[in-house]
């Protein structure tokens, strides 16, 4: 859950520290006042797109800072653990600062990190719901997305082998086509035989690039080896070198060896001259160990030449130089075999659809079950919500395999008792996808790791009975969610723990946004003036009283 955010330069938002409780939190205030732009801020941390219009005017950069409480949640700790994150207590510190050049910097506890991971990370703990939201209802794209996750860890091991045969069904179809467009003539023929014997003029089995890369190395070094070499044998090893000299001078000393003030040093003096002798003789072997042959010189020159060239022509690098020789003879093998290939190919593709459509059966039978059981619940949220002769359905049809499974989805509902079934995106009004959706939410919030849920303007398009049912619901996911709710209606703002009112003011030719927490007193008037405007009526009062009573009494 979010503990306290700190939001700076951010849009009309000059500095703001919020902190936040368990339970319900709502916040309301004047169109434009700058509720949205707190939500905006939450969702820069989600992983929103930054953007240089968030920064205030004038300033160089934006920035935000969320405390989170992760003490229950496993998911995020996992990755955490993952990326080598240290966190030594419940609390997760997380931020982002937007720079004026359009870059950010994510940070989480204080650590610099990639945006990806901030964005992997926060999502597991927070989810913004907003109205635009509700369009997903609209389009039945995401409806597998939406069951698939109802459905949990126990479809989503199974979906990545299907997944992994299906792209093995589809790679030996592509293969089938490609094979088939190609034209059955010997210029075609001589065309590929030409490329891969061009390609076998290099003997990848035997030879290693890298190994040659090293011997040319070498041998490249040889002329200034052999140099270094022939200086250090003047100087060092010839008649008049320094270890000759050294030899001579030891042997000065050979008439007073004996004495005691000197014996230790003679012999230390004269290791030191054998010890010389012997690493002298080492760079000697090393170099007569040296073999400078100018034809192997021309002969890696050449070779590596030649792979150079290849790469040019068949790929970037010797890998893919490898995988074009593999489809060369792919294809020289099936214009020699054409009938023989084509049919182990109809083999293969037979083998790898069956087992696709065995897998695609077992995810059809755990989504069957699942779209049961998440009718059911559904139907069930959504008559709490006054759609009380409504039946949701969510229908799993077999179709066309496709890189899910051949399941096709539809939502259907009818609203009316003795009317039939219809898809939801044809017949529900603003309101009604409105309170099917937060009953999805409700649903689907109690299988995920999420501890905060951000409800903007969810509510938009119901009134009266159906918005006070609404606060309710989201009263009743307070109970083991944290839960932030921007809403103009008075109905579901009298469910709150915890009632934040945003304004705006003017200071120095500046617009300027604060959030402030009401107490008792001044919850009845902001819930009143959201009954009947500005101008706040004794009824209206006594009105905004009664919500909070009712509430309270529940």
């Amino acid at each position: 859950m979010i503990q306290e955010l700190l939001i700076k330069n951010f849009a009309i938002i000059a500095e703001s520290r919020i902190t936040f409780n368990d339970g319900m939190t709502v916040l309301t205030g004047e169109t434009g006042a700058g509720k949205s732009i707190i939500i905006d801020a939450i969702g820069q941390l989600l992983g929103d797109r930054a953007n240089t219009a968030f920064i205030k005017n004038g300033e160089e950069k934006a920035f935000i800072e969320a405390i989170l409480d992760i003490s229950n949640n496993d998911a995020v700790l996992s990755v955490l653990k993952e990326a080598n994150i240290d966190n030594e207590d419940d609390n997760l510190y997380v931020s982002k600062e937007l720079l004026s050049n359009g870059k950010s910097i994510c940070k989480i506890n204080y650590r610099t990190v990639p945006a990806s991971l901030l964005k992997q990370i926060v999502p597991l703990a927070i989810d913004i719901h907003s109205q635009f939201d509700n369009t997903e209802l609209l389009n039945n794209k995401h409806y597998l997305d939406i069951l698939d996750h109802y459905c949990g860890g126990g479809l989503y091991s199974l979906l990545e082998q299907y997944k992994k045969s299906f792209q093995a069904y589809c790679d030996t179809l592509s293969k089938k086509k490609s094979l088939e467009n190609e034209e059955e003539n010997y210029e075609q023929m001589d065309f590929y035989q030409s490329q891969l014997d061009e390609i076998n003029q290099f003997d990848f089995e035997n030879e290693s690039v890298e190994e040659l890369e090293k011997e040319k190395l070498q041998l490249q070094n040889f002329e200034k080896v052999q140099k270094s070499i022939n200086v250090f044998r003047q100087y060092i090893q010839q008649d008049e070198g320094a270890l000759s000299k050294f030899y001579l001078g030891i042997k000065a000393l050979d008439d007073i060896a004996d004495l005691e003030e000197f014996e230790a040093l003679y012999n230390e003096l004269y290791d030191l001259y054998y010890k010389s002798e012997d690493v002298s003789e080492k760079i000697m072997d090393t170099y007569y160990a040296l073999d400078f042959d100018e034809y192997r010189f021309n002969e890696v020159q050449d070779l590596l030449f030649t792979i150079q060239r290849l790469k040019r022509k068949y790929g970037p690098s010797v890998e893919m130089v490898l995988e074009k020789k593999k489809e060369i003879e792919d294809k020289i093998q099936f214009l020699n075999n054409r009938e023989q290939v084509l049919s182990e190919l109809d083999k293969l593709i037979l083998e790898q659809k069956e087992k696709c459509i065995k897998l695609a059966d077992k995810l059809h039978t755990i989504r069957e079950k699942a779209a049961k059981d998440i009718s059911k619940k559904i139907t069930q949220e959504l008559h709490l919500l006054y759609m009380e002769h409504a039946r949701f359905e969510v229908q799993v049809q077999v179709g066309e395999l496709s890189k899910s499974g051949h399941d096709k989805i539809e939502f259907m509902i009818t609203t009316n008792l003795g009317q039939p079934m219809h898809p939801v995106s044809e017949v529900a009004s603003g309101g009604e996808l409105s309170r099917i959706m937060l009953a999805l939410k409700t649903i689907l919030l109690d299988q995920t790791s999420i501890s905060t849920i951000i409800f903007d303007e969810v509510d938009t398009g119901v009134s009266g009975k159906v918005a006070y049912a609404i606060g309710q619901k989201m009263k009743r996911i307070a109970k083991n969610k944290q839960v932030l709710c921007i809403t103009h209606l008075p109905q579901v703002a009298s469910f709150a723990d915890c009632h934040l009112y945003v304004s705006k003011y003017i200071q120095n030719k500046d617009t300027k946004t604060k959030v402030s927490v009401l107490n008792r007193e001044e919850r009845i008037e902001e819930i009143a003036k959201m009954l009947s405007g500005d101008m706040i009526s004794q009824e209206a009062l006594k009105q905004a009283q009664t919500l909070l009573a009712q509430v309270a009494a529940l």
